[in-house]
Order: structure tokens, then sequence, then C-alpha cells
């Protein structure tokens, strides 16, 4: 009689029996998806079949090469309303969809956890840990007030899955720095496109529409923008001197936009400015000192 450990054992029993696993998730797919048919209309029924097999065909895909779903995350974030499924944004869907992708494939397919020794890591899942034991421990009635919402509560620990998700996607699924590449192009691109649109009055209520409203009338949209173009214009010196120029024009246009047309709304030009200034002082700080005070004077100016 053998003496294997439980670890040991369960792998040899899915080596013998993974066509039995398969056949259980399956099943239990198909019950789950006809169980969710039955509470919806006939014509999204229709839809729903009819996408099933492009849906199956692309998670198949995105198990051979996950890194193309972080370039789908991208341009799904940007191109598509945020609030998809009971108010469940679909950058949240995407990164939760690929994070159990991922743990299928390590738990399920190699049978092997294996993760990055960084040591961002561990504080970031104790982190997350805690926070779902203060969530537990917050349904218990211990004072006789009434709790929080849940709908926020669970927001909020989402929230923190989400950021805790796609960071440990991005360092466990970008294995090339090209992947990397298009990331940030992509996102430069798509932004550019929306920019350009916004300065034409035929097109700027288009893109407002069409957008997500995050993405015209959020800061942090502005403030990536110039971050990552700034940056890359600045410090790339891999990029052809075109290319440069081009995101230095992106720059100065974000300049243009936030500083004349809308000067009035700060929260959406003052982060941006923060961290332009914060990237010349850490990577050219002789310019930072003469961009600091010539920004001083014209903030002197305006407050006058």
């Amino acid at each position: 009689m053998t003496n294997l450990s439980p670890i040991r054992s369960y792998r040899r029993w899915l080596d013998d029996h993974r066509l039995l696993v398969w056949q259980v998730v399956i099943i239990t797919a198909v019950l789950a998806l006809s169980a969710g048919l039955a509470l919806v209309s006939s014509l999204t029924l229709a839809a729903v079949i009819f996408a099933v097999p492009f849906l199956l065909a692309g998670v198949a895909f995105l198990q051979q090469r996950p890194s193309v779903g972080l370039i789908l995350l991208i341009a799904g974030s940007l191109l598509f309303p945020l609030e998809l499924i009971y108010e469940i944004g679909l950058t949240a869907i995407i990164v939760l969809g690929l994070t159990a992708l991922w743990l299928f494939d390590m738990i399920v397919i190699k049978r092997k956890v294996t993760l990055l020794k960084s040591p961002a890591i561990p504080p970031l899942l104790a982190f997350l840990g805690v926070t779902v034991l203060a969530f537990l421990n917050g349904q218990i009635p211990w004072y006789p007030v009434d709790p929080a919402p849940m709908d926020g509560q669970v927001g909020a620990i989402l929230i923190l899955l989400v950021v805790v998700s796609a960071f440990m996607l991005a360092a466990h699924q970008i294995k090339d720095i090209v992947w990397l590449k298009w990331m940030v192009f992509l996102f430069l691109g798509l932004g550019t496109i929306f920019i350009a649109a916004s300065l034409v009055p035929q097109l700027r209520n288009i893109a407002i529409r069409f957008l997500p409203p995050q993405i015209s009338s959020g800061s942090m949209f502005w403030t990536w923008m110039i971050t990552l173009a700034f940056s890359q214009a600045v410090f790339n010196k891999k990029l052809s001197n075109p290319v440069r120029a081009g995101l230095g024009l992106i720059v100065l246009t974000i300049l243009y936009v936030a500083l004349v047309p809308a000067r009035a709304w700060i929260s959406g030009w003052l982060p941006p400015l923060i961290s332009l200034f914060v990237i010349m002082w850490i990577g050219l700080p002789r310019q930072a000192i003469y961009a600091t005070l010539v920004g001083g004077a014209v903030l002197l100016t305006q407050v006058q």
C-alpha cells in the first residue's frame, strides 16, 4: 500500500479522472447557463445562444494566449460602457474573468500553483485577506446601529479584488515587453483619437456619447494620458524622433484642453499637471526648476 501525501493523491486522482473532471465542468456550466437563460427574454436568449460558441472559442484562445486578454482589457475599458451587469463594470468583468481563467489553468490544467517571488505579492495578498476578514466580521451585529449598505460594502471589496487581480495578472501574464508596449500604445492611441475628436465640435458629442463618462469627464484618464505620453516622449530613447514628437504634441494638446477650454475643472487638470512636474523632478531636475518657477509665476497671475 503506497503512502501518498494528500496533494500527490489529489494530483494522481486528477490524472486518472481528467475526462470525468471535464464532464463535470461542462455539465455544471450547461446547467448554470440553462438556469440563467430561463430568466431572460426570448430576444436575449437568442443573442446569448448565438454568442456562446464565440465565447467558448475566445476562452480557449485566451487560455493559450493570456496576454491578449490584457490587450482586450485596455480596449474594452476605453470603448464600451462601464456598467453592464448589475452595475458591475466591463473592466471588472474582464479582470475577474481573466483571473479565473489563470487560476483554472494553474490548478486544473497545470496542477501547479506558482507565484512570482516578489516582495510586493505577500503584503498585497495579506491586505486582501484582512479586508475580506473585516468584511465578514462587519456582518456581525456588534453595535445596535444600522450597518453600511450591502451594495457599498460589496463594491468596496470588489474594487480591491479587481486591483489585486489586475496586479497579479500583469505580474504573471506579461512575460514579454512586447505586450507591455502594446498595452501602453493602445491606450495612448485610443486616447488620442478621443482627444482629437473632442476638439472638433461636430465630433465632440459623438465621442462623449460613445465613450464611457469616466473617460470623457474623469480626471484619471487625462492623468494617465499625460503621464504615459510625457514619460515615453522624454525617456524612451528607442522611439523614433517623429513618434516622440507626436507624443509631445499629445501632451501639449492635453495641456491646452485642460488649461483653456476646461480651466474651471480644477480636478481635471491639476492631477495631470502634478504628475507632469513629478516626472520632471525625478528625471529632469534641472528643467523642473525652471518649469516650477514659470508655473508658479503663471499660477500667481491667475490668482491675482
